[in-house]
């Protein structure tokens, strides 16, 4: 399961111990634009074993604790792309003629406020 930012949040304000659907939907007002979808995403974590109902509160398990875990760390990891040992040609930036006509922009000037700019 790929958890969204709501499975997120419902993880993280059960880190900090058990809770009932009432504080859960309740409790903050800062967060009653998903408070009202909590009731729809509890049984969802719940099936996948993130949490458990038990003793009318949830609780986090230690499986959600460690995907939660996961999830933040696999955000902060460093994304590379491409290789940065081979030397930059930018064969892409070079004026190539492919369609008849399609640098005839740079005839016209650029207008910046009441001034226009030619391109070099």
């Amino acid at each position: 399961m790929r958890l969204n930012l709501t499975h997120k949040t419902l993880l993280k304000r059960l880190t900090d111990g058990p809770r009932a659907m009432f504080e859960l939907t309740h409790s903050n007002a800062n967060d009653n634009a998903v408070s009202f979808h909590y009731a729809k995403y509890l049984p969802e974590l719940e099936r996948f074993g993130y949490v458990i109902f038990h003793d009318d509160k949830w609780h986090l398990t230690q499986y959600g604790r460690m995907e939660m875990n996961r999830a933040v760390s696999g955000a902060a990891m460093r994304i590379e792309n491409g290789s940065v040992k081979e030397i930059y040609d930018g064969k892409e930036l070079r004026r190539n003629i492919s369609r008849r006509g399609c640098y005839d922009f740079l005839k016209y000037p650029s207008r910046f406020g009441d001034n226009q700019i030619y391109k070099v």
